[in-house]
C-alpha cells in the first residue's frame, strides 16, 4: 500500500533484468485461461504482477485493488490510507489500480470489477482487455449507478483480472526471437516477426507503457460527468408534465361528459314534452269526433206536372 513518498510506483522500473520471457513463452505446453499456479509461475518468470500477493490469488484470476490516483468531477486527487474514496451516487469516478502489470506478448488479460461491488451498484465503464505486451499501471471509470454513495478504501480489493494465452508470438521467426537480447530489439525487428502462413505480428505500442494512470489518458483531461443524473432530472421533468397532462385530460373528458349529460337530459326532455304535446291532440281530436251528430241531407220534393195531351177537333 503506498504513502506519501510513494507515488511513483506507476513509472518504469531502473534496472529490470532482460527476460526473454517477455516474447518467448517458458511454458508453451499450457494453454488458454491461466489457473492460480501458472498465474504465480509467470509472475516468477516475468514479473506479471508487482507487487504480488499469494493472498489475492483465485482459482482462475487475481484480485487488483486501489491505488492511490483518482478524479472526480474533472479534478485529480491522491487518496491517503486515511482517506476513504466516496463515489457519489449516479456519478463517475476515475481510479487507479495499486498493481503494476507486465504482461507478456503472448498473454492477453480481462478484468472487471468485483462481484460485491457490481451488487452495490458500481459498474465498469470501459473495455476490460489489456493486450499482450502492456505494462505499466491500469485505470478506469467506475459508474455508481445506485441512488447511494459507494465507499472504497486504499488497497481495497476491487477489481479482478484474468490470463489467457494467445496464439504463439512470430511462430515462424523463432530462432530470430531466441537471437534477441533485449525487447528494443524485439520493436526494432517488429517487421521480421513472421506469423501463421506468413502473416506479420503486431506488437503493443511503446508510447502507451508506463503512462501516469488517469492524467495520460485522453479520460483525464476533461471532465466527465455522469449522465444518468441529468437523465433522471429530464425523468422527473417528463413524469411532471406527463401528470399535468394527464389531469388536463380528466379535467377536459369530465367537461365533456358533463355537457354530453346536460344535453342529453335537456334533449330527453324535449322528447317527453313533445309526446305528451302529441297525446293531447289526439285526445283532442277524438273528443271532437265522438260529440259531432251525423245525418244524411236530404233534397226537397218537387212535383212534376203531368204532360198535357193534345186533343183532336
Amino acid at each position: 500500500m503506498p504513502d506519501s513518498e510513494d507515488l511513483d510506483y506507476w513509472k518504469k522500473p531502473q534496472g529490470q533484468p532482460v527476460r526473454c520471457g517477455d516474447w518467448i513463452d517458458p511454458d508453451p505446453s499450457a494453454t488458454g485461461m491461466l489457473a492460480a499456479d501458472r498465474i504465480e509461475y509467470y509472475v516468477q518468470q516475468v514479473g506479471m504482477i508487482s507487487p504480488f500477493n499469494r493472498a489475492m490469488l483465485k482459482p482462475a484470476s487475481y484480485g487488483m485493488t486501489l491505488g492511490p490516483f483518482y478524479q472526480v468531477d474533472g479534478v485529480h486527487k491522491v487518496l491517503t490510507p486515511l482517506e476513504v474514496l466516496v463515489i457519489p451516487k449516479n456519478s463517475i469516478v476515475f481510479v487507479s489500480m495499486r498493481e503494476a502489470l507486465r504482461i507478456p506478448h503472448y498473454i492477453v488479460a480481462r478484468f472487471n470489477l468485483s462481484i460485491d461491488l457490481i451488487y452495490k451498484g458500481l459498474l465498469l465503464g470501459t473495455g476490460p482487455q489489456v493486450d499482450p505486451g502492456f505494462q505499466g499501471v491500469l485505470s478506469c471509470p467506475l459508474h455508481n449507478i445506485s441512488n447511494q454513495p459507494i465507499r472504497i478504501k486504499l488497497g481495497d480489493h476491487f477489481a479482478t483480472i484474468d490470463f489467457a494465452k494467445t496464439t504463439p508470438l512470430a511462430e515462424r521467426s523463432l530462432p530470430l526471437l531466441e537471437s534477441l537480447t533485449s525487447e528494443e530489439e524485439l520493436y526494432d525487428r517488429e517487421a521480421d516477426l513472421i506469423g501463421h502462413e506468413g502473416y506479420n505480428n503486431r506488437l503493443f505500442s511503446q508510447k502507451k507503457r508506463w503512462a501516469r494512470p488517469i492524467l495520460d489518458y485522453s479520460a483525464g483531461e476533461r471532465k466527465v460527468a455522469s449522465s444518468v443524473a441529468s437523465l433522471q432530472k429530464k425523468v422527473r421533468q417528463v413524469t411532471k408534465l406527463n401528470y399535468a397532462v394527464l389531469i388536463g385530460a380528466l379535467g377536459l373528458t369530465v367537461a365533456v361528459i358533463t355537457l354530453v349529460l346536460s344535453l342529453y337530459q335537456d334533449l330527453r326532455g324535449q322528447i317527453v314534452e313533445s309526446r305528451q304535446e302529441i297525446d293531447r291532440l289526439r285526445r283532442n281530436v277524438s273528443s271532437q269526433v265522438t260529440t259531432s251528430p251525423t245525418s244524411v241531407p236530404t233534397s226537397p220534393v218537387t212535383s212534376v206536372p203531368a204532360p198535357t195531351v193534345p186533343t183532336s177537333r
